[in-house]
């Protein structure tokens, strides 16, 4: 499969998006779900897949979405922070389309880096808003050569589901990369349910924030390398969490591994470094919480997970001929965007590393149940 910036349907997915953008809401079903069409045709150009089958996938899941909420022009620098936060305030996204009029405008009047620098700290405390969507949308403006319509949306879902969290304060406890430290001292706190007590994910900050906010881990030292490695840590354990530690198919779980990814193609465009560091701390605050929403399950394995089983993992061409059957067959986003995610870290990380070898086994364990007609568990 080509990479996404190297295939010509890239383009293609590009004006998908932009016409996403400008046909559907951000949510729909009564605001409880969220539109995936971005990631899904951005995820199917990254696995090589060609124009028309981006466009079948378009055409059936647009079957699902509400139409967009035209833009007033309501957001301007005087009314900006009035319609901050309208979706948690008020279970209200129409002013979606006039966020993204109002960054669209800021992004031609400087650049796309300049409206990013400028916009992105105020949303650091509220990265685990939406179930993490606003930080996957903007992961994907840096999926392949990049698009600025996706930092434009990513940006206007931060702003429509803004709902920063409390201070971030770390004890000097944990370490940046300690996230599993911090997950396995969770799983034994006693101010916490029983192991096993599930949470609703929205309930978590206010009735146990004050657990979670004492496993705050330290930001990482200034500089590329210390940051690179807190998100590494943090890309494993979301990944051997939501893998061996459970059953490879929680739809909650998934989200961390997305978002996880997101975090790692974003960051490096993230100029100041302390707004980079902020983000990743309140990304490891909502792992956290989802870890306690979750009934806290595990414990998570460490070490190699795979060893010899690696050598009897289907080839990732089979892999991805076996996910592209399963797309012409039911077009889900969240199967999709998982088997690119795992394909392209895989081959980043090295097919002969651990890290490489866990990639490919939780692809082919979706592909495998996928194809046998077991989905996500959406429940706990």
């Amino acid at each position: 499969a080509a990479a996404v910036d190297a295939h010509p349907a890239w383009s293609h997915a590009r004006q998908l998006v932009l016409k996403n953008e400008r046909t559907h809401d951000m949510m729909f079903h009564n605001k409880h779900f969220h539109n995936h069409l971005d990631y899904h045709v951005v995820s199917l150009a990254g696995l090589g897949a060609n124009i028309s089958v981006l466009d079948a996938c378009y055409k059936d899941e647009s079957l699902d979405l509400d139409p967009a909420v035209p833009s007033q022009g309501r957001v301007t620098d005087a009314t900006f922070h009035k319609w901050l936060g309208q979706y948690y305030r008020a279970h209200n996204d129409s002013a979606f389309l006039d966020f993204a009029d109002f960054f669209s405008s800021k992004v031609a009047a400087s650049s796309a880096d300049d409206v990013l620098d400028a916009y992105l700290p105020q949303f650091a405390s509220s990265a685990a808003c939406l179930l993490l969507h606003p930080l996957i949308e903007l992961g994907y403006a840096y999926e392949g050569e990049g698009d600025t319509r996706l930092l434009i949306a990513g940006l206007s879902w931060f702003a429509t589901g803004f709902s920063p969290d409390a201070v971030h304060s770390p004890s000097g406890r944990w370490n940046s990369t300690a996230i599993a430290d911090v997950l396995d001292a969770l799983r034994s706190d006693p101010d916490l349910p029983p192991v096993g007590t599930t949470v609703p994910f929205s309930d978590v900050p206010e009735r146990f924030g004050f657990v979670v906010h004492k496993y705050d881990l330290d930001r990482p030292a200034f500089g590329s390398s210390a940051l690179a490695d807190s998100v590494s840590a943090l890309s494993d354990i979301v990944l051997r969490l939501f893998g061996p530690a459970t059953s490879y198919d929680s739809f909650d779980l998934l989200h961390l591994v997305t978002g996880s990814r997101a975090l790692r193609k974003l960051l490096p465009h993230v100029r100041d470094s302390s707004v980079a560091r902020d983000f990743l701390s309140y990304m490891q605050r909502g792992v956290a919480y989802m870890y306690v929403a979750m009934g806290r399950p595990g414990p998570i394995p460490r070490g190699d997970v795979i060893g010899n089983a690696g050598n009897s993992l289907p080839a990732w061409n089979t892999i991805l001929a076996e996910a592209m059957q399963v797309e012409r067959r039911m077009h889900d986003a969240h199967f999709i965007k998982m088997i690119w995610l795992c394909f392209d870290e895989a081959r980043q990380a090295g097919e002969s590393s651990a890290e490489g070898r866990l990639y490919h086994l939780v692809a082919s364990t979706i592909t495998a149940n996928f194809t046998a007609g077991r989905g996500w568990n959406h429940g706990v």
